[in-house]
């Protein structure tokens, strides 16, 4: 979703929620890694879903900071309400950690209790123990503030059925190929891949 989807007052009533569970879990910074939690928080539209990326979430309201891939900053800028992009990766390889690193360095976050969003998908191993041995000893697995507020009523779950069967076609590939194949010389017919593998 961007952030042209939703009114802004929309985008803050959720931040407002978010940062009401942090400050009950004593979190001052949230690193939000899932990207529908991102999309929900800033608004954006980026689909890089298997490459790392992180928004710096802050108790208190202000200007917010994300790090993605270096092709997503345009995208990020023109649809989210982030307003410090970081781009990693793309003219030199970069390990994403040590971005991460240097934003908390530059932002004076590692003197803050930080609470790290553990997802199921979107965080591999590698990073998440990069991440751990960074942090030390002041960060929490935060997983559940998100979820506490993100879990939808189970009324908004139930998908439409559809009342008539769909008749389905169920004729074999060959029977559908074969006549546009018998017709035609081999020098009309596309040509097979003979190159190296």
């Amino acid at each position: 979703m961007s952030k042209f989807e939703f009114e802004l007052e929309e985008f803050q009533k959720r931040q407002a929620r978010v940062r009401t569970e942090m400050e009950k879990e004593g979190v001052d910074l949230l690193l939000v890694i899932s990207p529908a939690n991102i999309h929900y928080l800033i608004g954006s539209r980026c689909k890089s879903f298997q490459e790392f990326q992180c928004l710096f979430f802050t108790l208190e309201p202000g200007p917010l900071t994300i790090i993605m891939q270096l092709a997503e900053v345009a995208e990020y800028t023109d649809h989210s309400l982030a307003e410090d992009m970081r781009g990693w990766g793309g003219r030199e390889p970069e390990n994403p950690i040590e971005v991460v690193k240097r934003v908390m360095e530059e932002k004076g976050y590692f003197k803050r209790r930080v609470g790290l969003e553990v997802p199921y998908y979107y965080l591999d191993v590698h990073d998440y123990v990069k991440l751990k041995d960074l942090l030390g000893p002041s960060w929490s697995w935060k997983r559940h503030i998100l979820s506490k507020i993100l879990s939808w009523p189970s009324h908004l779950l139930k998908l439409p059925i559809s009342r008539k069967p769909q008749k389905l076609q169920t004729r074999p590939c060959k029977q559908v190929s074969k006549p546009l194949l018998e017709d035609k010389p081999s020098s009309e017919l596309p040509a097979r891949y003979t190159g190296p593998l």
